[in-house]
């Protein structure tokens, strides 16, 4: 039997199972610790709590594995553990992962908006860039999500998890790899499931070593029994169904509530579209005056694109949610700042009593202003 599933004894630290089994609880650590991450209306993570809750869950898995290891000659059938935590860490990657890719694949992880197509590079974040290249592109989008989704099928079963493995860990290291450079920010998150996948990919290490660099010959892959008993195998095959199946079933079943949200449909409502502005005034000292080029306020374009909008100006780019009041008089503007988090909440009036001309009225930050927009037609969306 493998030095990795002993029966009643000791392991030492100079054993590659000492080190493994604390590595596996660390990084079930820090799995874990993502369901108690604070919750953002932006989506956005990397704050400090979640930093916070993450290297808790490293520490104490890290305790935790160092206690396993010191009782393992205690502990009755103590081999199976570390199986087990594999198993479970494969469910775990696969169900996150999956969820990813059908909102590629059948929905619009990164939608293509007016506002992005018109714009400078310079005026867009890093993160709004890479959004806008792979929102391009549907077919591309459906491309990125079967590389998500194929792997995280393949780590479902215990046969395919060397290959769903290595594809998890190429597809998470460009997912990661994409979060720096591009500072979006789901940084750790990203991380931890590279570092899922990697953990992974290292229970094979050995046979790939043999396999790719001293060109030995590979046995096939060893896999303890965990059910001496056959009520046990058969507990053990009903808990995997039940788990398969409903990482099957949870993922889908999220993927139909974010397509069913009416933030997904972008509704057309009155004011949506891309608009130039014509005139801009902003009231100062009881009067309406014309705002000066050299003011950050001067606002030159704005877009209306069904629950999200942009104001543009030379200096400056102000994203905002919004939402139209039954009247049909009055916009609602959630204004959005460089963390993505809203921090200003704005009534504007509006008018449109033309086709094609938009009037609007609305305070941003110490200001208050006053536009006249007429609407574009140029093409600002791929066909």
């Amino acid at each position: 039997m493998s030095k990795l599933y002993r029966h009643y004894e000791k392991i030492s630290l100079n054993e590659a199972s000492f080190w493994n089994n604390i590595l596996g609880f660390v990084v079930a650590g820090a799995a874990i610790a993502v369901f108690f991450e604070a919750s953002h209306n932006s989506g956005c993570g990397d704050f400090p709590q979640h930093f916070q809750v993450v290297r808790s869950g490293v520490i104490i898995g890290a305790i935790t594995g160092i206690v396993f290891n010191l009782l393992h000659g205690k502990i009755p059938n103590a081999y199976r553990v570390q199986p087990m935590l594999v198993f479970l860490l494969r469910m775990y990657l696969a169900w996150i992962i999956m969820s990813y890719g059908l909102v590629k694949v059948f929905a619009s992880q990164f939608p293509t908006l007016m506002a992005n197509m018109d714009a400078r590079l310079i005026e867009l974040s890093p993160m709004r860039v890479a959004w806008a290249f792979f929102g391009y592109s549907k077919a591309y989008q459906i491309y990125l999500g079967w590389g998500e989704l194929i792997p995280a099928i393949l780590l479902l079963f215990r046969r395919t998890t060397l290959i769903g493995s290595l594809l998890m860990v190429v597809v998470m290291l460009n997912v990661w790899l994409i979060n720096i450079f591009f500072d979006v920010c789901v940084k750790l998150n990203s991380f931890i499931y590279l570092s899922v996948a990697v953990y992974i990919l290292l229970q094979y290490s050995n046979r790939l070593w043999k396999f790719f660099f001293t060109n030995q010959v590979v046995q096939p892959a060893y896999y303890p029994n965990l059910a001496d008993r056959k009520i046990f195998k058969r507990i053990g095959l009903a808990i995997n169904i039940l788990l398969v199946g409903y990482i099957l079933y949870d993922p889908a079943m999220g993927l139909y509530e974010y397509v069913s949200e009416p933030e997904q449909s972008q509704p057309k409502d009155q004011i949506f579209g891309a608009w130039k502005v014509e005139k801009i005034e902003k009231f100062d000292t009881g009067n309406w005056v014309p705002v000066a080029k050299t003011d950050s306020a001067d606002f030159n374009r704005c877009f209306f694109e069904g629950f999200t909008g942009v104001l543009q100006s030379t200096l400056k780019r102000q994203r905002f949610g919004y939402s139209v009041d039954s009247t049909q008089k009055e916009a609602t503007l959630n204004f959005i700042n460089q963390r993505n988090t809203r921090y200003e909440k704005q009534v504007w009036k509006y008018d449109k009593n033309k086709q094609n001309e938009l009037t609007l009225q609305g305070r941003i930050g110490k200001d208050s202003l006053r536009m006249v927009c007429s609407l574009r037609h140029d093409k600002l969306l791929p066909q």
